[in-house]
């Protein structure tokens, strides 16, 4: 009789534990980065077994509770992370082009008003050379299309500059994940009684933190035995370290010569990261490549249209009769 209440006791017990497995399921159900959980039931040895010297009657021990496993698949998890980094490469660098596109063709700045307005005027001064006004206004055009050359350019530089603040930004904002991500992997990496299994709250946050990482960057993960993770900024185990089972590092956004680099470890190992090719900073290089080429092209067009009207310029003549100078 007691054995019969002992298994009917341990039966209840397990359910009780998979009935608020249950629970926590469902208030959690809209819990960002939370796992869902399915517990394990394991039948027990029977007692018996136990007694070389007894012979097995046969009946069961009953159940207990095995393991309470995560609801996960590192593919899947990869794939959302490809995903992400993905996203955010296009929608930061789409957000910075929008910006770009009303910087440059906002009807109180278009080039292509003051390039009219330009040759209006020299028009107008074709059609009454002696008139002064007619000279002034030129002139006065002139400058004004000239100066806007200027801004133009200039306006584009600080967008990358800016851009750049943004970027040094992110980057100390993925060194304070990458912290918290080794503290997770500290923790994960102290040893277990017999019997336990790793937390899938601890679990559940290193999960959560790799997918806010890869909002910055692409990543390559990989997972030890005991669930702390190496993270390597690429696609591929033989990037630049981000963070170790025992250590993370520091990183640092730089712009020199047109080129945006990635350092690791400034003033220590000085590690570049060469093959970022997804997240934030993946698509607001980008833009500064493009940003870059608009104001190449601008110059190209200021110095070509220079050279032309000078050349036009200089084989008039001037209200004395003297050959005319660069304008």
């Amino acid at each position: 009789m007691s054995d019969i209440l002992g298994l009917a006791s341990q039966a209840a017990k397990a359910y009780r534990s998979a009935l608020a497995t249950i629970s926590e399921n469902i208030a959690n159900a809209n819990t960002k980065g939370y796992s869902r959980r399915k517990i394990a039931l394991k039948q027990n040895p029977s007692p018996d077994g136990a007694n070389i010297l007894s012979k097995a009657s046969g009946a069961g021990g009953g159940v207990s509770v095995g393991n309470v496993k995560r609801a996960y698949s590192s593919f899947l998890e990869a794939s959302e992370r490809r995903a992400t980094s993905s996203y955010h490469s296009l929608s930061s660098q789409k957000s910075l082009l929008d910006q770009l596109e009303r910087m440059v063709l906002r009807s109180e700045t278009d080039m292509g008003k003051f390039v009219q307005a330009f040759f209006t005027s020299a028009q107008n001064l074709v059609n009454s050379p002696g008139s002064i006004p007619a000279r002034t206004v030129f002139l006065n055009r002139a400058e004004s299309l000239v100066q806007q050359f200027g801004n133009q350019v200039g306006e584009l530089k600080k967008s990358i500059e800016s851009g750049m603040d943004d970027l040094q930004r992110n980057a100390s904002e993925l060194t304070e994940y990458a912290k918290r991500l080794y503290d997770v992997n500290k923790k994960l990496r102290m040893p277990l009684k017999a019997g336990e299994q790793q937390p899938n709250y601890l679990l559940d946050e290193r999960d959560r933190l790799l997918k806010k990482m890869s909002e910055y960057t692409n990543l390559t993960v990989k997972p030890t035995s005991s669930g702390a993770v190496y993270v390597y900024l690429s696609d591929r185990a033989a990037g630049v370290p981000l963070v170790s089972p025992d250590n993370y590092y520091k990183m640092e956004a730089r712009y020199a010569n047109q080129q945006v680099s990635y350092v690791m470890d400034p003033g220590g190992l000085n590690m570049v990261a060469t093959d970022i090719n997804g997240g934030k900073f993946h698509g607001v290089s980008r833009y500064f490549a493009q940003a870059q080429s608009v104001i190449d092209r601008l110059n190209n067009l200021a110095a070509a249209f220079v050279k032309r009207v000078n050349d036009v310029h200089q084989q008039g003549v001037d209200m004395n009769g003297k050959l005319g100078g660069q304008l």
